[in-house]
C-alpha cells in the first residue's frame, strides 16, 4: 500500500479563514476541491466547484516550466493568465452571491 497524494490532499484541505471566522464563502472557496477533482480527472466536477481551478493548475505548471527554461513570452503569459484567472474568480463569486448567497449563517 503506497502513498496516494490525492487522498492525502483530500484529507488535509486547508480551512478557509474567512469562512471559519464569518461563515461566509470567500472568492477562492472551492478552489482546493476543484484542483483535487481535476487531478482525479473529474473535469466537469472541477469546473462546477470553481471555474478557475483548472486554469490555475495549468498556469502553475506553466510557471514551474518557465522557471526552469525561461520562455521568451513567459512573463506576458503569466501576467495575463493571472489577470484572467482573477477575473474568472470575481465573476464566479458575483454569480455565486447572486444565485445562492455566500453565508451559511444568515
Amino acid at each position: 500500500m503506497g502513498f496516494d497524494p490525492i487522498t492525502f490532499l483530500e484529507n488535509h484541505l486547508l480551512p478557509c479563514p474567512i469562512k471559519s471566522l464569518s461563515g461566509c464563502d470567500c472568492p477562492g472557496c472551492g478552489m482546493q476541491r476543484a484542483i483535487i477533482h481535476c487531478l482525479k480527472g473529474e473535469i466537469s466536477e472541477s469546473f462546477a466547484m470553481h471555474p478557475a481551478g483548472i486554469p490555475f493548475l495549468v498556469l502553475i505548471v506553466f510557471l514551474l516550466l518557465h522557471l526552469k527554461w525561461k520562455f521568451q513570452f513567459g512573463p506576458i503569459v503569466l501576467k495575463w493568465g493571472f489577470i484572467i484567472i482573477g477575473l474568472v474568480t470575481i465573476i464566479n463569486f458575483t454569480v455565486k452571491i447572486y444565485n445562492q448567497g455566500i453565508c451559511s449563517n444568515i
